[in-house]
């Protein structure tokens, strides 16, 4: 693994695991880098590290003067006007590519997170006929994720498909564990 990989995973990791003091040890080395619009650094438009980034700026209360700045020296797009209202905390702005906002929602306040954002982004992404064309895998995969997270979330009306769905998985997950117990018990534990 290069240098740039594992200074990637150790924020990813750090972010997974709460750790504050770990994601300030990366965090601090990467705002010595200081890229100007002229000559804006590889990283500035690498999307998975800058919402990273955003993610543990806001997650560890981190100030944010070097992500706005970073930011605004990115190239002028969706995801990066995503990033900036993420920033102003500007979740419901209609700029937003909302599959980021859900993403990032779900990172840091799932609170945030209703019926009807998850509608919104449901009827979105289901709208982009585009999405593959796109080209942008951090975009692709949030789509992908936020869809996933909408189908596990959705507040459905009883005797919906989903609802029965999920009934469907919690009572095999109890019978399964029921039955396992009993196995455990009767057989190795005689």
């Amino acid at each position: 693994m290069n240098e740039p990989e594992e200074y990637y995973l150790g924020i990813v990791k750090a972010i997974q695991e709460h750790n504050s003091a770990d994601f300030e040890k990366h965090f601090e080395k990467k705002c010595k880098s200081k890229p100007g619009k002229d000559s804006p650094a590889p990283f500035v438009n690498d999307d998975f590290l800058i919402f990273s980034f955003i993610v543990g700026v806001v997650q560890f209360n981190i100030d944010k003067n070097w992500i706005n700045h970073i930011i605004s020296i990115r190239n002028r797009n969706d995801i990066t006007i995503t990033f900036e209202n993420i920033l102003k905390e500007n979740y419901a702005s209609t700029s937003n590519l909302p599959e980021i906002v859900l993403m990032f929602l779900k990172f840091i306040n799932q609170s945030l997170i209703t019926n009807d954002l998850l509608n919104f982004t449901f009827r979105k992404i289901n709208e982009n006929t585009i999405l593959f064309d796109d080209k942008s895998d951090f975009r692709i995969l949030c789509a992908i994720r936020a869809y996933d997270l909408i189908i596990e979330r959705k507040e459905a009306t009883e005797g919906n498909e989903i609802t029965l769905l999920k009934n469907l998985i919690k009572t095999s997950k109890n019978a399964l564990k029921f039955y396992l117990g009993f196995y455990n018990q009767h057989f190795f534990l005689a």
